[in-house]
């Protein structure tokens, strides 16, 4: 039996420049797919035909920042049979994309070799190939043939998670798997990750923002700053904790809120607040505890009117994604989490605990009365037309339980959000990650509403944030 992800022997690619400006995380090997019919990248296996017993999953994964959609012809290099298209748009960095080969199109891939066009998008499209001296790279992140296709369950999952398979770019994605990670207790794995983006050696960032331009000791906006929380834990020390409480100082407008250019967000409390509150704790500084609850306190103030809650306000007055579902993820979970974190070391008085608890409550309610009846939530909750999102209800189940272990909430609900984990897991691939996410938001809210699917670390982590809540709700019973 050969192994599970089935790599390329070899491939063969038209040597170009990256884009200027632009860095390959890590020092990881890429090659570029452009969409001259005469300089088509190809991919070999020197596998034997025969031991392809089954349909597979071929698999690439993204290496450079797409600002544009993006489609990747795959066919056969003798016969030239298309074997799919791989569409992409508006992807991330270390994005995973894949289409399912039919038994016998994994035939002729083996045997024949693949071509790789792109026939709409006007830049080539990068992918990783190799890792580094500094870092391996996971066989997940290389091109391949997946071989197992059963359902993916929970020991799938935790296996990729508990790895560099779900390393994410560095900011509110990849922190949202160290959250995860450290929930399920793979500390040493958070440490791994972090490792990739820390330079003990110089106490600064080594990292690139989302566009793919180096920001090396830099942080890029409010977003960059979710993986303070866990550093102010594995790096206690470290002066980069410092940078990250100046950074956010010189972000303040004349609300105390702390934001991006000219826009209060929804992610801001689980970005800004919650890493405010880690920071207070490990630093024992009573201030930031104050100033953590200040970023909460402003964005109750701007994002909501009335029942409905908006991902941002901006300067104008204005707001923008209505009821999107993400939005109630970064709301709820950073209210939870802060308050978890804050009264971890009793920095937490009992009338603010009270606000706190009253408030959650109150956006809670408006977030599980979209829920359906799979215990699922919408990309926009209150549209059932935008389709089930995996993030969104991985999040706010998370959030749940974390409300039921605050005792914010009934235990009640605890048979619910199981089935809710159920469900989820039905998303599951057979290695172990898990589809059905909406692409980032920067693609506007004509992608978000489109029912456009992706594979993502992110809900990864969020559901890890699940299942360790469940775990420890079912060990107090």
């Amino acid at each position: 039996m050969i192994e599970v992800y089935c790599t390329p022997d070899y491939i063969e690619a038209t040597r170009i420049t990256l884009p200027s400006g632009k860095r390959i995380p890590f020092g990881w090997e890429a090659a570029p797919i452009g969409s001259d019919p005469d300089r088509v990248t190809q991919l070999h296996w020197n596998v034997p035909g025969d031991y392809m017993q089954s349909s597979t999953r071929f698999r690439l994964t993204v290496a450079i920042d797409v600002r544009e959609e993006k489609m990747v012809q795959i066919y056969s290099l003798a016969s030239k049979k298309v074997l799919g298209y791989l569409d992409i748009r508006f992807s991330s960095v270390f994005q995973t994309y894949e289409v399912i080969f039919t038994q016998e199109d994994t035939l002729v891939a083996i045997r024949e070799g693949v071509g790789l066009k792109l026939i709409k998008g006007s830049e080539p499209l990068w992918f990783f190939t190799h890792g580094s001296d500094k870092a391996s790279i996971e066989l997940v992140f290389k091109p391949h043939l997946l071989t197992e296709t059963k359902q993916g369950n929970i020991t799938n999952f935790r296996n990729r998670f508990a790895s560099l398979a779900s390393i994410q770019q560095f900011g509110w994605m990849e922190g949202c798997v160290l959250d995860g990670l450290m929930d399920l207790g793979y500390s040493e794995t958070a440490k791994s990750h972090l490792d990739l983006y820390v330079s003990t050696e110089l106490d600064k960032l080594i990292y690139e923002d989302p566009r793919s331009q180096p920001v090396d000791g830099q942080f890029y906006g409010i977003e960059s700053l979710l993986p303070i929380a866990i550093m102010a834990k594995i790096y206690p020390q470290n002066p980069i904790l410092y940078q990250a409480i100046n950074y956010m100082n010189s972000r303040k407008n004349k609300e105390g809120a702390i934001q991006d250019k000219s826009e209060v967000s929804c992610e801001g409390n689980y970005t800004i607040a919650y890493p405010l509150a880690c920071l207070a704790n490990t630093l024992d500084d009573s201030q930031l505890a104050e100033e953590s609850l200040l970023q909460l306190a402003v964005r109750r103030k701007l994002l909501w009117k009335e029942h409905t809650l908006y991902l941002r306000f901006l300067e104008n007055g204005s707001h923008t994604f209505k009821n999107w579902g993400r939005a109630y993820v970064w709301y709820l979970l950073g209210i939870a989490r802060t308050i978890k974190e804050l009264k971890s070391q009793n920095r937490l008085s009992e009338a603010s605990e009270e606000y706190w608890k009253e408030e959650f409550i109150r956006a809670w309610n408006v977030a599980w009365s979209y829920r359906n009846n799979k215990g699922l939530w919408f990309c926009y909750v209150d549209d059932s037309g935008t389709g089930v999102e995996i993030s969104t209800s991985a999040g706010i189940a998370a959030a749940t339980a974390l409300g039921i272990e605050l005792k914010y909430l009934s235990s009640s609900y605890q048979p619910e959000l199981k089935r809710t984990l159920n469900s989820l897991l039905t998303f599951l691939t057979p290695d172990g990650l898990i589809t059905g996410t909406s692409q980032g938001n920067k693609g506007g809210e004509d992608l978000q509403r489109n029912g456009y699917r992706v594979l993502s670390q992110v809900s990864m982590g969020l559901l890890a944030q699940l299942i360790n809540a469940l775990e420890e709700l079912d060990s107090n019973k």
